[in-house]
């Protein structure tokens, strides 16, 4: 059973399934180690609320970088690697070594995710740095699929770039140009980045109500989510009945 697709546009085509494009960016990627604290506090604050997880997936996951984490942390843990890129894909498979015997990878985009995760079958679902490409719509549509994804009582884990308004985006920019000297390779955005305000709102009316924002560092924040509500309040793309 993979429930209902809920309506998710799919993510901008920034050149992912570009080869080159795809490894350069993930070579040129200057800010991995300072996203490993959030990376490991959301594979933590799950691990030690759940007895045990078993399936852990990755939406846009690239490189592999947070599922990396989580079955790291989570030795008997399963992993399902989502990415629309096949450059990725190899990339990836290098990067998680032999941890790669643990995860089933599929190349799709977020409209189709769905048939690659059963409904209620994950106890932790992880992204990073994804759903900023997400119009408001399709942000709402992607939390109410992770809502019908999760088992009662898993985790969403999502660590992503939100709109911030002036004075203080241009004050960040300006302290991270002079703390993070090398940049990322430059990617197309089709749609403003949501705000905080926006992923908090989209998340409640997915059915999440156990929710916090435990890190934030410039204009990236990690947003937890708990699925607080049994099967039979929700219905199959994750809303409350």
């Amino acid at each position: 059973m993979t429930g209902s697709a809920p309506r998710i546009a799919p993510a901008a085509d920034a050149g992912w399934a570009d080869e080159s494009t795809a490894l350069g960016w993930a070579r040129s990627d200057a800010v991995r180690g300072l996203l490993d604290l959030p990376w490991r506090l959301a594979v933590e604050v799950a691990a030690a609320d759940l007895r045990e997880i078993t399936q852990v997936v990755d939406v846009g996951s690239g490189p592999g970088d947070f599922l990396a984490v989580a079955l790291a942390r989570c030795p008997r843990a399963r992993g399902i690697w989502i990415d629309v890129s096949p450059a990725m894909e190899r990339l990836a498979r290098t990067r998680l070594g032999a941890q790669a015997d643990r995860v089933r990878f599929t190349v799709t985009d977020l409209a189709e995710m769905h048939r690659a995760v059963p409904a209620r079958s994950a106890d932790l679902i992880v992204s990073s740095r994804v759903t900023h490409h997400l119009d408001a719509a399709a942000l709402a549509g992607f939390y109410r699929w992770a809502a019908s994804a999760l088992r009662p009582g898993g985790w969403l884990a999502n660590l992503d770039h939100v709109r911030l308004d002036e004075p203080w985006a241009s004050r960040l920019r300006q302290a991270r140009a002079g703390l993070v000297p090398a940049r990322s390779a430059a990617h197309r955005h089709d749609h403003p980045l949501p705000t905080a305000r926006q992923h908090l709102e989209a998340l409640t009316a997915a059915g999440f109500t156990d929710l916090d924002m435990p890190w934030r560092a410039f204009w990236s924040v990690l947003i937890l989510a708990r699925r607080t509500r049994p099967d039979s309040d929700l219905d199959d793309e994750g809303q409350a009945r």
